[in-house]
């Protein structure tokens, strides 16, 4: 199945890399506007943006460039893959993509309306009660808030994923519970990565909402097997 799919997208090879062009130029143009929208957004009163390098805010729009047209030929990719094999959607499907579309809405809207403004808060505070200044690189602060959004906003997919394995037979809710351990190491050592300077505060205030979300999946795959039993 696998292999079908390469062969299929190797035939759109030129429409992906044109198309990544363009996303890409795009993406960069409004790679501006992102930087803007979340430092008046996310960024407290008591610090400030400052960049350490010429070529830093350039570099920043190039990767914010980069991981939107990444995602977005991901994207681009699967409906072609779909188009070209005329695959027809299912009511099933249609609930699922329904179901994984409501929770990355609101994945997001929680990420970037709750999360990210209680944590950059509580650290910029940690920072000033010490004594000092908060001076963030527009680099180092920029990419925090992008890459913990979408990772965070991606996360919430975890639920409707868990359930639909479940119900294909490939996971069990022992096999959920018995792999607790695994999760939360991977959950602290993720937010340790995309954390720009980890702390026991930070990874806490990153690592609960996923640990929690990983309860609410046991839960979740348990009504489902009960539901379908």
């Amino acid at each position: 199945m696998l292999y079908r799919w390469l062969a299929l997208l190797r035939r759109h090879l030129y429409l992906l890399v044109a198309a990544g062009m363009a996303l890409f130029f795009i993406f960069y143009y409004l790679a501006g506007v992102i930087v803007a929208e979340i430092r008046s957004s996310l960024l407290p009163a008591e610090a400030k943006l400052i960049a350490t390098g010429l070529m830093e805010y350039v570099v920043l729009k190039l990767q914010i460039a980069a991981l939107l047209t990444g995602v977005a030929l991901v994207v681009l990719a699967a409906v072609l893959v779909a188009l070209r094999a005329h695959y027809v959607p299912r009511a099933s499907s249609l609930v699922w993509l329904s179901a994984s579309g409501a929770m990355l809405l609101v994945g997001f809207v929680l990420t970037y309306r709750v999360l990210l403004p209680q944590t950059v808060k509580v650290l910029t505070l940690l920072t000033t009660r010490a004594g000092v200044m908060a001076y963030y690189t527009v680099g180092q602060f920029v990419m925090f808030v992008f890459v913990t959004a979408l990772l965070f906003t991606l996360c919430f997919l975890l639920p409707v994923l868990i359930a639909w394995l479940a119900l294909q037979g490939v996971v069990g809710v022992d096999t959920l519970k018995r792999r607790r351990r695994h999760f939360y190491l991977a959950t602290v050592t993720v937010t340790a990565i995309i954390t720009a300077d980890p702390t026991p505060v930070s990874q806490l205030m990153l690592s609960a909402p996923l640990i929690i979300l990983y309860e609410l999946t046991i839960l979740l795959v348990s009504l489902v097997m009960r539901l379908r039993g």
